[in-house]
């Protein structure tokens, strides 16, 4: 009877270990889409901030002008995006602003 029990609580043991592993699996997953969503955020508000200051810099019809100044902008500040990326952004931005920045004028 004792050897049941001890062979119940190993069991159980393993059971509640796997419990933890999985639990803690799943909150790292968890934690690292929630950082790589802040990170998409704080791009993205960095990207919206370009635009608005190259639509208050340039004037309509000066999209290369604001293209590159944006895309400059971005460089020198180490966002980390690639030109394809950056372009989306910007038009969408620009979308969202109601201004002009493509460079496809």
């Amino acid at each position: 009877m004792e050897n049941m029990l001890s062979q119940v609580q190993e069991a159980l043991a393993t059971f509640v270990g796997l419990l933890l592993a999985m639990g803690l699996a799943y909150a790292t997953q968890y934690v690292r889409r929630q950082l790589a969503r802040l990170e998409d955020d704080r791009r993205w508000d960095f990207v919206a901030t370009a635009v608005r200051a190259a639509e208050k810099l340039y004037k309509s019809g000066e999209g290369e002008k604001k293209l590159a100044y944006v895309k400059a902008l971005l460089a020198k500040r180490g966002v980390q995006v690639d030109d394809a990326e950056v372009e989306a952004m910007i038009e969408a931005a620009v979308y969202e602003t109601g201004g002009e920045c493509s460079g496809t004028e």
